[in-house]
Parts: C-alpha cells; sequence; structure tokens
C-alpha cells in the first residue's frame, strides 16, 4: 500500500476520533517528501583545463581525469597536468605525457624501435592503497603513422609513491601479447581489492579479441607485487588474461 493510499485510508476510518491531527497528518506528511525530491546542487569549480594548441596537439585528446585528497589530475593525449582541487587555478605541475613515461620508467621511449607515439591514457586515485595509477599505450609502426604497420606494441602502467602525483611515479612497459605478436589499441584501467586491472582491444584477426591484464594490489611501498605470470592465449570472441601473483 503506497504512503497516499494509507493516508487516505487513515483520514476516512478516523477522521471522528482525530479530527484536524489527521488532515495535519496529511498535510506534513506530503509537504515532507516533497521537500526530499529537491535537492539542492551546486557546482564546486568551474576552469579551463588543457588547451588544444598551446598544451597538445593531439586529436582526439583522449581526455580524462581523476579527484585525489587535494589535486586533480587531468591526463589527455600530450599533457599531464596537476590542479590544486581547492583552487584549480593552481597548476601544481604540467609536462608532456612522454615526459611523464620517460621520468617514470628511467628510460627513453622514444629511443624503442618503431616507435611512433603514446596514447590512451588513463589516471585514477584509488583510496585503500592512497596511490595515484595511471597507464597509456606506446605506438609501434613499420612505416610511417600516415600509412600506418602497426606491430606488437607495449601498455604503460605506473603508480605513484604516495598520495601526491606531483611526486615519483614507478612506472612499469608491459607487452600487450608476448605470443601473437598483435597490436593492443584502447587501454582500459581499474582498480579493487584484488588488484589492479588492465585490458584493451587486439588488432590481428578479422574479430577483435579482449586480453585483461591483472596485477595484485600496490604493497605499503607504492609497489605492484608482480611476480609469476600465467598467460591465457587469446582467441576470436574469447579472453586472454595476465594474472600476475606476488
Amino acid at each position: 500500500m503506497s504512503w497516499r493510499r494509507w493516508i487516505e485510508k487513515l483520514t476516512t476510518k478516523k477522521q471522528l476520533r482525530y479530527g484536524t491531527k489527521v488532515q495535519n497528518l496529511r498535510r506534513l506528511v506530503v509537504e515532507g517528501l516533497e521537500e526530499r525530491l529537491a535537492p539542492s546542487v551546486t557546482i564546486g569549480h568551474n576552469f579551463t583545463a588543457s588547451t588544444f594548441g598551446s598544451d597538445s596537439n593531439a586529436l582526439p585528446p583522449d581526455a580524462d581525469g581523476a579527484v585525489g585528497p587535494t589535486q586533480f589530475v587531468e591526463f589527455i593525449n600530450g599533457r599531464f597536468k596537476v590542479f590544486s582541487k581547492s583552487d584549480p587555478s593552481i597548476v601544481l605541475l604540467t609536462e608532456t605525457d612522454l615526459t611523464f613515461w620517460n621520468k617514470a620508467l628511467g628510460s627513453t621511449l622514444s629511443s624503442e624501435a618503431n616507435f611512433r607515439e603514446i596514447s590512451d591514457p588513463r589516471v585514477l586515485f584509488d583510496q585503500a592503497s592512497d596511490r595515484w595509477f595511471a597507464s597509456e599505450i606506446d605506438i609501434l609502426s613499420t612505416t610511417p603513422l600516415s600509412r600506418p604497420t602497426f606491430v606488437n606494441n607495449n601498455f604503460l602502467l605506473a603508480v605513484s609513491a604516495t598520495a601526491d602525483p606531483t611526486g615519483t611515479w614507478k612506472g612499469f612497459k608491459i607487452r600487450s601479447d608476448s605470443n601473437s605478436g598483435v597490436w593492443n589499441d584502447f587501454p582500459t584501467l581499474g582498480v579493487n581489492a584484488d588488484g589492479v586491472f588492465m585490458a584493451g582491444i587486439n588488432f590481428s584477426h578479422p574479430v577483435r579479441e579482449l586480453p585483461q591484464y591483472e596485477f595484485h594490489r600496490v604493497d605499503p611501498q607504492g609497489r605492484p607485487a608482480l611476480g609469476n605470470a600465467d598467460h591465457h592465449e587469446p582467441h576470436p570472441i574469447q579472453h586472454a588474461e595476465w594474472q600476475c601473483r606476488g
């Protein structure tokens, strides 16, 4: 029975006993529920982040961002940028995405054979571990990108040493598929109580495949517990999965 029918029934049967009190009850209940259906919503901050032509020339930008305890991190093709959460007009760090990965990996990505560019950034903050996670892919081609011949590429994964995204990051470069030599695109990134997960779309057959890469949650020092990996080969319409055990 709905609350309106209950009030109507109560009013009909108990009108003589309760008199105007029932009418007051009906009015109070209706007004109380109507107030709860109209919450007040306000925008905390509205600001301009990265700008095409100055921060990055990449199209599309593949924009992504995440909010942490005191910062907002924007990660797009061509730019890694950290803003103060209390005052987004304050830019705490800005650098190219290539600079970000060179620092995290401790090596120069562009020196890799057939390297063309990096793409598809992802970033998130995990409250449980108090760490930031970021990912991208590198794009490897034996011919210029105007007429590309893609070859097996890498997942790029990084984890922050602390809850401060402007500080040190530890990077990992993981072959997208070490056996079949497919090219992986459009990576995704996620974290839960069981680990850190990456997935992407493999291009090698007429049918797209979805491989999945699993890592255990970071240890207290912010390092993924990468151990022995069990890799199941991809097949059309099936999954390929890495299970990295600590």
